[in-house]
């Protein structure tokens, strides 16, 4: 139920957002009224932290945060000591234990090899395919109970990770 309310949260904020933007662009100084505004009624009617930039916006919230955008950071509190996947990270929504990371633009090679980086660093006993324009790796780090997944969608060259720390 309380994905439901996130889920449900993340979607309300991205058409007030998109409402709002469309409305008050114009020209940079109007731009950036139109982002503190929409900030502000945005914050009110969710209770909510929520930061706009040019190319994005960002929710935090008691539940974690949700951000979009081009090029954003690689969230290295979640993500512990699994190695850094290259690329241009579009999305991502974290909390304090798990992750989840949508990359523009990715390569279906890059993919396999950071399976076979993850796969070093005992990630097994999970589920890999490889078939027509997708492929899928799944592991669990038996040690920590950390389990990772992670897809590549050659239809639109799009890379997600979805991580979850049980520690």
């Amino acid at each position: 139920m309380e994905a439901r309310s996130s889920i449900s949260k993340i979607l309300v904020v991205v058409l007030i957002i998109s409402m709002l933007l469309m409305a008050t662009s114009c020209g940079k100084i109007k731009d950036k009224i139109g982002e503190k505004f929409t900030e502000k009624v945005t914050e009110k009617v969710l209770g909510e932290d929520v930061e706009i930039n040019g190319d994005g916006f960002k929710v935090n919230g008691e539940d974690g945060s949700f951000e979009t955008g081009e090029d954003l950071d690689w969230p290295e509190d979640v993500m512990g000591d699994l190695p850094e996947f290259k690329g241009n990270i579009t999305t991502l929504w974290k909390d304090e234990k798990s992750c989840s990371i949508v990359f523009a633009d990715g390569d279906e090679d890059d993919v396999k090899d950071y399976a076979e980086e993850l796969e070093d660093i005992d990630f097994e006993d999970g589920i890999e395919t490889d078939q027509d324009d997708i492929f899928m790796f799944s592991g669990t780090r038996e040690s920590e109970g950390d389990t990772i997944t992670i897809t590549y969608s050659g239809t639109d060259d799009t890379v997600t990770i979805f991580y979850n720390k049980e520690q």
